[in-house]
């Protein structure tokens, strides 16, 4: 991991005031390049997550559980054309 590496979040989507779910699938992607686990759960539309399958090709180690995702960072996402 680069030493500038964001760290690992547990998040879970709230209505407004609260974690907006527009950034849940935004936090999965980031996450998929940060270091150690992050938890994340869209409480709000769990059909967010459709994008897992083409991170996990591009070698994310995503895992979903229902409305929750479970990233594991990796060094580097790669091509999958």
């Amino acid at each position: 991991m680069s030493p500038n590496a964001a760290t690992p979040l547990e998040r879970a989507t709230e209505p407004y005031p609260g974690f907006s779910d527009r950034y849940a699938g935004t936090n999965v992607r980031t996450s998929s390049t940060t270091g150690g686990i992050s938890v994340i759960t869209e409480n709000i539309f769990p059909q967010r997550y459709m994008h897992v399958a083409e991170l996990k090709r591009m070698g994310a180690h995503v895992d979903l559980g229902g409305p929750t995702a479970v990233s594991q960072g990796v060094d580097r996402l790669f091509g999958a054309g």
